[in-house]
């Protein structure tokens, strides 16, 4: 019965404007990089408080629309996007997640390699934008006349060895790194947290993000029971194999020396940008 007792009290529903006194909570991220950790967490969330919570992917205008117009206390994400119009928004706080540019190119390679999502299966896939870029007529094919055509991202993926592969995910990411690369990393506003620091201190790295929201106590309390639940210890302890395990700094062992000096030449400065790196001696 005590049990019960404050499991109702942990439950009983906050009043609009007690859940936290932002207009909307805004979050930045990139492709494999927490993204769809960070969504169970505020989708479950939004469904216990009663806030709305939506993921707008990489659609910027619908994104930045939904924040413009909001009515109600919400959470709203997108991925690899920099070129916000901050100054429109109303009261907002936020939360950005960055993680080592050489591990999102790992982390994309294997992923695309059996994933289900729809545009990485399209055999309508536009490739204008990969084939544009000089290293894929150096590296992968230069002859145009094979470039290709009415083939999906994960079938054409397939087709490459790993190091043929590993460079279309380094060409996949040019537009993801450009908008790292342009973020604005003064904005007092939004939270600054990499990959790396949230992984295994999952809880304690999600309180300090709820606390920078202003989320009611019980929405803190609860979020960190959350975080805890789908953090990666507890993620891997049912990992059937299908899903890799996602820890930090896995491209030393992926990475050929060949892909090492062609990463510094195109993505170098971002490493150190980032404080990946101090200089180009790695």
């Amino acid at each position: 019965m005590a049990f019960k007792k404050l499991h109702n009290i942990l439950r009983t529903p906050l009043r609009e404007k007690k859940l936290f006194p932002y207009d909307v909570i805004v979050h930045f991220s990139y492709h494999k990089c927490l993204t769809a950790y960070y969504d169970k967490i505020m989708a479950k969330l939004s469904k216990e408080f009663g806030f709305h919570q939506k993921h707008f992917r990489g659609h910027i205008n619908r994104f930045e629309e939904a924040v413009i117009k909001v009515k109600k206390k919400s959470i709203f994400s997108i991925n690899n996007k920099s070129n916000i119009h901050f100054s429109m928004f109303p009261k907002y706080r936020g939360s950005h997640f960055i993680r080592d540019p050489r591990d999102l190119v790992i982390s994309g390679y294997y992923y695309h390699l059996w994933t289900t999502e729809k545009w990485c299966n399209a055999p309508d896939f536009d490739w204008s934008n990969i084939t544009r870029n000089r290293l894929f007529s150096e590296y992968i094919e230069n002859r145009v006349s094979n470039y290709p055509r009415n083939i999906s991202y994960k079938d054409f993926l397939n087709n490459l060895d790993k190091e043929k592969g590993l460079i279309l995910e380094i060409i996949f990411r040019n537009d993801h790194f450009s908008n790292m690369q342009n973020w604005d990393f003064t904005n007092s506003n939004i939270i600054e947290l990499k990959f790396e620091e949230i992984i295994g201190k999952e809880e304690e790295c999600f309180e300090r993000i709820f606390k920078h929201y202003g989320f009611h106590s019980k929405i803190i309390k609860r979020g960190k029971e959350i975080a805890e639940q789908y953090s990666l210890k507890n993620r891997n302890k049912c990992n059937t194999g299908h899903v890799r395990k996602g820890t930090p700094k896995q491209w030393p062992n992926e990475f050929s020396p060949f892909l090492k000096d062609l990463f510094k030449e195109v993505s170098g400065d971002l490493l150190i940008l980032l404080d990946y790196e101090k200089d180009m001696n790695w």
